[in-house]
């Protein structure tokens, strides 16, 4: 059991570790980092492939300012996020992941 531990959380760090990376130069608005983060901390990139992170996170982006305006508005205020607002960021990653290819 303690092998897999530690092994799931040398995984989760490597996607951590891969959300991190910036373009340099490129600055990075605090929504977009506040729900990438949301998403790799909270387990929804555990089964995203190393070498596709960064697609994912690029396309994550575009299908939250595309399609979830609202949401990515209601994170973009810098407030702590509720419970609602953590369930609905939950449900709009569930919903990309089901229908978005990256």
């Amino acid at each position: 059991m303690g092998d897999a531990l530690v092994r799931f959380s040398l995984e989760r760090g490597l996607r951590v570790q891969e959300v991190l990376k910036q373009v340099q130069y490129a600055l990075v608005d605090l929504a977009d980092q506040v729900m990438i983060l949301f998403a790799v901390t909270n387990g929804f990139l555990d089964d995203v492939e190393l070498g596709r992170i960064a697609s994912f996170e690029a396309a994550f982006l575009r299908y939250m300012q595309d399609s979830q305006p609202e949401l990515t508005q209601a994170v973009a205020t810098g407030a702590k996020l509720s419970e609602e607002i953590q369930e609905a960021l939950g449900q709009a990653i569930r919903d990309f992941k089901a229908t978005v290819a990256y």
